[in-house]
């Protein structure tokens, strides 16, 4: 799982500034999140190590390290550890001794958390501490050796930190407390990478970024969670992220949401906000139902990009997504074209400028699909087309509309289905070409009662 991880961040570097989007004479550059890399951690820890000697004195105290041993299933018992009476500071030691399902009563730290390779499926469930609260702080990293990873459970009035710089390797997140990535370090990161879907009704924040690898979900129905970046980089495409009438901010531009593989739901009126979007990969986006919107700052890049796999995206029941900004759907991978849907009464992608293929990190094709009563309101010019001739727009099915004044075609094609509408009239298309004579086409409209409203802008 790990090493596909790595091709996959590899891959996605390559969106880094150098490569291009373009919608006429305007540029778009996919920028990739940062990424810790193990030269940059390696002089992190050569300097702490350094600074640390050079503090140390007489009368300094030294970090406790123990080995998880029971009886008691009590994190902050010192009688459970190998430091006994002392609970460690250090390192703490995981392997196949002691309960495999500890709790953490009282507030403590500890700067190491390392699961040896005999090391069980551990479970930690950080419990209120009632009129005192509980705070449970990995001020470095966990580190594991064992085929398992831990879960953890913070439970309402608890709270559990990563402290800035810190990593974490988890296998889920559950409970209604708070967990904190980084108070102020974007470089914090916790990683959920294993097979076990859970929910997570509490609060999210910090300035960290939250990663999503593996066959999980994990669901966020709280209010107010932030973060500094978003990455689901799955290996399996079953897993991914689901907010589920919750909300969640997304607050640092050079992290911003990411989705190299599994799903990005939106769901029973979450809503997400976010300085950019990417999807890449075999990945996907589900915005869905009445109040459910996905918004994308106005200054921030979208892009909807297949390599090495389908990228999809689908906007229904009622479902919103807002990007003013400048956004691509553009093919990186010959075999696999990214799709938009926009489908069903309600459902409305607000976009600024868009290019249908053609432009883009890659400039492959791309596919619009507005049907069923879906709505693509664009504010800024829409080009359809890319050098194969295979970027399709397609608007099908009564209440179906598209908001610019003009489309200009690249190649590919330009289906609509005029049916009756709110208003009598008509609809022309106008088809030019350097070299070729203009060509144009009126299909006429007639009025029935009982259509949705149209937006206020649009007759």
């Amino acid at each position: 799982m790990r090493s596909q991880r790595l091709v996959s961040r590899t891959a996605h570097l390559a969106l880094r500034p150098g490569s291009g989007v373009s919608i006429g004479d305007i540029a778009i550059r996919i920028a990739a999140p940062g990424a810790r890399t193990p030269s940059r951690r390696a002089a992190l820890l050569g300097s702490v190590c350094i600074g640390a000697l050079a503090m140390l004195g007489p009368g300094t105290a030294h970090a406790v390290d123990g080995t998880w041993q029971g009886p008691g299933a009590e994190w902050t018992a010192g009688t459970n550890w190998s430091s006994s009476p002392t609970v460690p500071d250090g390192t703490a030691t995981f392997s196949n001794t002691g309960p495999t399902s500890v709790t953490i009563s009282n507030s403590t730290s500890i700067d190491t958390i390392a699961f040896g390779l005999a090391a069980p499926a551990y479970s930690f469930t950080v419990q209120s501490g009632g009129i005192i609260p509980t705070t449970f702080t990995i001020t470095n990293q966990t580190s594991n050796s064992s085929s398992f990873l831990p879960a953890f459970s913070v439970n309402s009035g608890a709270t559990m930190t990563l402290g800035d710089g810190a990593f974490a390797e988890i296998e889920s997140l559950a409970g209604g407390g708070n967990v904190v990535v980084g108070p102020s370090d974007s470089s914090t990161t916790l990683i959920i990478a294993g097979s076990t879907s859970t929910t997570f009704s509490g609060k999210l924040s910090g300035a960290g970024t939250l990663e999503i690898d593996g066959g999980a979900v994990l669901t966020l129905t709280g209010q107010g969670n932030t973060i500094g970046g978003v990455d689901l980089c799955n290996c399996d495409t079953n897993g991914g992220l689901t907010i589920s009438g919750g909300s969640l901010t997304v607050t640092d531009p050079g992290l911003g949401t990411v989705v190299e593989g599994g799903t990005l739901s939106v769901i029973n009126g979450g809503t997400l906000q976010t300085p950019s979007l990417a999807l890449v990969f075999s990945s996907a986006m589900i915005i869905d139902g009445a109040g459910s919107t996905v918004t994308v700052s106005p200054s921030g890049l979208t892009e909807f990009a297949s390599i090495g796999g389908p990228v999809s995206v689908t906007i229904s029941n009622g479902g919103v997504l807002n990007t003013l900004g400048l956004v691509a759907i553009d093919a990186g991978d010959p075999i696999f074209t990214p799709t938009v849907t926009v489908t069903g009464s309600g459902s409305t992608w607000n976009v600024g400028s868009l290019a249908v293929g053609g432009s883009g990190t890659f400039g492959g094709p791309g596919i619009l699909t507005i049907s069923n009563g879906g709505v693509v309101n664009a504010t800024g010019p829409l080009g359809v087309g890319d050098p194969t001739g295979t970027s399709t727009l397609t608007v099908t099915g009564a209440g179906s509309l598209i908001g610019p004044a003009a489309v200009t075609m690249k190649g590919g094609q330009l289906a609509t289905w005029v049916r009756p509408g709110r208003v009598a009239g008509s609809v022309t298309l106008n088809a030019t070409a350097t070299g070729l004579t203009a060509a144009n086409v009126v299909l006429t409209a007639q009025a029935v009662p009982g259509l949705p409203a149209a937006p206020a802008d649009r007759p």
